[in-house]
């Protein structure tokens, strides 16, 4: 039995447009609502603004633009929800439309992107019938970081 545990991956699927996407259900600090955000001028598309979590600023992260699914983020309208995630010891705040419960998904049920095809994503998996790419959150850190020094 420990050794079925060992075989599955924890994971969220979120929904933003009409794309699933599937997060390690570990790099996902929090689940909130809506949340307003704060635009930061000359900022990339992919981070366009910051909000207030915990007492402090945390960047806000666009999946829509990554995945080009759905309307990019706009000052003053919110999404339904937002997960606060955490990678690399970077925090993101990321607004999406949808997000479900924590599903185990043995790991070989994850393959190789075949269907799909999102950046920071080389894993897919079935999720309500259909399949989704499984986002790699370090991945778009490690890219936001390097995009950050080399913008600086």
């Amino acid at each position: 039995m420990d050794q079925a545990r060992t075989k599955a991956r924890k994971v969220i699927p979120v929904k933003i447009g009409h794309l699933w996407v599937i997060l390690d259900a570990d790099v996902v600090q929090e689940i909130v609502g809506a949340r307003a955000w704060v635009p930061v001028p000359q900022s990339s598309p992919l981070v366009p603004g910051v909000l207030a979590w915990r007492g402090r600023a945390v960047a806000v992260f666009d999946l829509s633009v990554l995945a080009h699914a759905g309307a990019p983020l706009r000052p003053g309208v919110e999404r339904p929800r937002t997960l606060i995630v955490q990678s690399k010891g970077c925090v993101l705040a990321m607004p999406v439309d949808i997000v479900r419960e924590v599903q185990e998904v043995d790991a070989s049920l994850l393959r190789a992107a075949h269907v799909t095809s999102m950046q920071h994503s080389s894993l897919e998996a079935d999720v309500f019938g259909a399949p989704a790419p499984v986002l790699d959150l370090g991945s778009v850190v490690s890219a936001l970081l390097e995009a950050s020094v080399g913008g600086a």
